[in-house]
């Protein structure tokens, strides 16, 4: 997964609300606050996280956690069946 695509992703979680707490209560300190600048340092660590994790996996088992994290997301994304 590409940087850009983990950038993405951490945006979705965020517009969707399953974001990492931690890692946005960091990036908020890191921002002093200001939400839009928070917003882009949460991209920026989530991909660091999510890349430094990936490497300690095999090829397969790193191309099944992209696909987890992916699949998560969009399960959020799906309305459900009543809208």
């Amino acid at each position: 997964m590409t940087h850009q695509a983990l950038y993405e992703l951490a945006d979705r979680e965020i517009q969707l609300g399953i974001f990492d707490r931690a890692l946005m209560a960091e990036a908020m300190q890191e921002a002093a606050g200001v939400e839009a600048n928070a917003q882009q340092i949460y991209w920026r660590l989530r991909a660091s996280t999510v890349t430094s994790l990936a490497q300690e996996l095999s090829a397969e088992e790193r191309e099944e956690f992209f696909r987890d994290l992916e699949l998560r997301v969009e399960a959020r994304e799906r309305p459900g069946p009543f809208g």
